[in-house]
């Protein structure tokens, strides 16, 4: 192992004593609204993974308000958007943007998970200009449901567009927690699904996530490991804090890859039953919620 994690596991002691191309862009779905009738819309978009209630498609000919993209924008007769989306069609949405027009403040964006949590929300700033482009993005799993509203006042939006991360084909993690020495490890292999956009961890961001704590590597931060681990790459540095090394290899399964994290120096939970664990690669990502080991000292290898 690296010096790097020999000098984690002096931390830990001394605590004790006391690959692919590079990645292509999100897959985006855009509602123009110009490509259905005008009226109320629920159904038209189903075939794209979009179910929608409280809007209805007119022609920006017949109406004060101006089209981001013409002829015909989304209006809220009531105040309330609602947007749900299957993940079987659409993806896993991570991020929601829409050009909105409006005479009156607080409205925004609100986006949530299958468990109805709310996952971030970005309000239009006051006095902004018609088609002002308003975006969230969620902040942990992936977006289901999206709302817009303000209060119940008329508003309209154009060009709603959701940019979705491509789920891995499989994907587990065992997790190890020693709340006493704030450390962690995890092992996680995952297997890139189809229409993947590549796995190549020197020009990819990685971020982490272990129930609350999330760990961002941005790109360029991975680089090739020592011998005889050539074929893997790591990262060994300070992030959110703490101290952390990252490495992922190439298993023998096509397409398959190990990941393997340990980080000391972060607050670390006692007594949880389950937590939800996560992992995206550029635009490749997957969710799930493992049962925590509660040990000692963590293990320092996978």
């Amino acid at each position: 192992m690296r010096k790097f994690v020999l000098a984690l596991l002096s931390s830990i002691t001394l605590l004790m004593g006391f690959a692919a191309s590079p990645g292509a862009q999100a897959t985006t779905t855009t509602l123009t609204f110009d490509d259905v009738p005008t009226g109320p819309l629920t159904t038209q978009y189903q075939s794209l993974g979009v179910l929608v209630s409280g809007v209805t498609v007119v022609n920006s000919s017949f109406s004060a308000w101006p089209a981001y993209s013409a002829p015909n924008f989304a209006l809220a007769p009531n105040g309330l958007m609602t947007f749900t989306l299957a993940p079987t069609i659409i993806g896993n949405v991570q991020s929601v943007s829409a050009y909105i027009s409006a005479s009156s403040s607080g409205i925004g964006i609100f986006a949530y998970d299958a468990s109805s949590n709310l996952v971030g929300q970005t309000l239009l700033p006051t006095g902004s200009p018609n088609n002002t482009l308003v975006s969230v993005t969620s902040s942990g799993n992936p977006i289901v449901t999206v709302t817009i509203h303000d209060g119940g006042s008329t508003f309209v939006i154009d060009n709603l567009a959701f940019a979705t991360d491509v789920p891995f084909a499989k994907y587990a993690a065992t997790v190890y927690l020693a709340p006493k020495l704030s450390s962690f490890s995890a092992t996680e292999t995952f297997t890139l699904g189809a229409n993947n956009t590549g796995l190549n961890p020197p020009t990819q961001a990685v971020t982490l996530a272990l129930g609350t704590l999330t760990l961002s590597i941005p790109a360029g931060s991975f680089a090739q490991d020592m011998p005889p681990r050539t074929s893997s790459y790591a990262f060994e540095g300070s992030v959110n804090g703490g101290t952390l090394y990252v490495s992922i290899s190439p298993t023998k399964t096509p397409n398959t890859y190990k990941l393997f994290a340990l980080g000391v120096g972060y607050a670390i939970p006692s007594g949880l039953s389950t937590m939800p664990v996560s992992l995206s690669v550029a635009d490749n990502d997957g969710h799930t919620n493992v049962a925590p080991n509660y040990v000692p000292r963590v293990p320092t290898s996978p």
